[in-house]
């Protein structure tokens, strides 16, 4: 029957004990709370702004409801400046910019159907 020092290496437990520094240690065991609370109070800021900032434009956006100051322009006033544009641009020769631009036309169309969805209050997907 082996005893219990004949199994535990006590040469590395002694070498390992003597490479531990008293000052480092003590630093350590006060800058882990230290370091700890830090990163709890910072934790709690970036909540506290977000509910901040969350409620402020909630408020900021209800103010403007209840006065008529409207967030989004109407969807008729948008689509006839559109049209307005188009109108101009084919009159003055820009009808092959927009034809040769299949994308920008693509992209108008997609504008224009999001916009009409914002304006019924349908989420838009994306």
């Amino acid at each position: 029957m082996t005893t219990l020092t004949g199994r535990v290496d006590t040469a590395e437990i002694t070498r390992q004990a003597k490479e531990i520094r008293p000052g480092e240690t003590a630093l350590t065991l006060i800058g882990v709370p230290l370091w700890a609370i830090g990163w709890v109070t910072a934790k709690l800021f970036r909540v506290l702004w977000a509910i901040l900032s969350w409620s402020f434009v909630a408020v900021r956006t209800g103010w403007r409801e209840a006065h008529g100051k409207k967030i989004m322009p109407d969807v008729k006033v948008v689509l006839a400046e559109n049209d307005a544009l188009r109108h101009e641009l084919a009159r003055s020769g820009g009808a092959e910019i927009l034809s040769q631009n299949a994308a920008m036309s693509r992209e108008i169309e997609r504008l224009r159907t999001e916009l009409e969805r914002l304006s019924a209050g349908v989420p838009v997907p994306g």
